[in-house]
């Protein structure tokens, strides 16, 4: 039959592992978040690169100087379709990232709660022994003083 302490302890060992990989779970989603978000961002980059490229083209060819205007809507529509994107992968991280703190927060709370509860059982060990050192000094008192009457 196992003791209810045990129990309790394997408990609370099992809380603090679920709290840990909580944790790690959601640095993982915010690690892919950062990344979905650099992507993004190189999009947008590589976007600005082309219509620069076609505006100079634009301006140089009369061919591309018709078909600019066209071009440029349809880019200015992926320009808002990406920043539309970033707001909402930018929103995503912070809440994430909240979720994440209060993660860590529930993880350091069970931490906490253990290293107390182990102190606890130090001092309690501890006062239990000094008890029994305590109680063979007194009963080797007692008989040197009977032996030093007799």
């Amino acid at each position: 039959m196992r003791k209810k302490g045990s129990r309790e302890m394997k408990s609370r060992e099992a809380l603090i592992r679920l709290q840990k990989w909580n944790v790690d779970e959601i640095r993982r989603k915010l690690a892919d978040l950062e990344g979905m978000r650099a992507e993004f961002e190189g999009r947008r980059a590589e976007l600005e690169a082309t219509v620069a490229d076609e505006r100079r083209f634009g301006e140089t060819s009369p061919i591309g100087s018709y078909a600019y205007p066209t071009f440029a809507r349809a880019m200015n529509d992926r320009r808002q379709k990406l920043e539309e994107s970033l707001r909402g992968i930018e929103r995503e991280i912070a809440t994430t990232k909240d979720a994440l703190s209060d993660a860590f927060g529930e993880l350091k709370k069970a931490e906490l709660l253990e290293e107390s509860r182990l102190e606890r059982e130090r001092l309690e060990l501890n006062r239990k022994e000094q008890a029994e050192v305590d109680e063979v000094a007194l009963k080797t008192f007692r008989r040197r003083q009977l032996e030093g009457q007799a």
